[in-house]
């Protein structure tokens, strides 16, 4: 009866250990690509901010840093595997990355090349112009954001990891209130 016992409790302390083991790696690899996503939110807020500020002059040195951060995510996610296999949390960044790469490559390029030809201080309407811009791409990205959101609560729900958007959050607000 005592070995049963001991037997019995080394096997829940295994399950126990290795449950945890699986919450650490599952929230490792979500903070990988919560990080990432974090990095490029605060890059666009960089950027964000020079255009707001109306200071042509440091446009370009904040779009090649986003475009760097940018690029890397989409080389780092094409790259993951799947947690387990499970590719949703994983694609639903990937989406997210590729959106991203593409405003960066499109609209802050074309927005970024057209302010420094001027070489001068932005003008009333290149303020309105990069507002409605903005506008338009937050509204593009809600999409994704919601797929994200999505793809983060059921990998939260199946793997039992929290993860704490907080920061990001704080972030997008910001952007979105500039």
């Amino acid at each position: 009866m005592k070995k049963v016992v001991i037997i019995s409790l080394a096997l829940i302390f295994g399950l126990l250990f290795t449950s945890a083991c699986s919450k650490s790696e599952a929230s490792k690899y979500s903070d990988v690509l919560y990080d990432q996503h974090l990095r490029i939110a605060k890059k666009i807020l960089a950027l964000v901010k020079v255009f707001k500020e109306g200071k042509p002059l440091s446009l370009s040195k904040r779009l090649r840093e986003l475009k760097v951060e940018t690029d890397k995510a989409v080389i780092m996610v094409n790259e993951m595997e799947g947690y387990k296999g499970d590719t949703e949390l994983r694609d639903a960044y990937q989406e997210n990355f590729d959106f991203y790469q593409s405003i960066v490559d499109n609209e802050y390029t074309e927005l970024v090349g057209m302010l420094e030809e001027r070489n001068t201080a932005f003008s009333h309407s290149d303020v309105e112009y990069i507002q409605r811009m903005q506008e338009t791409l937050n509204d593009r990205e809600e999409p994704l954001d919601e797929d994200l959101k999505i793809a983060i609560k059921a990998f939260e729900d199946k793997y039992s990891v929290s993860i704490d958007r907080s920061d990001l959050e704080k972030a997008i607000r910001r952007i979105t209130r500039q």
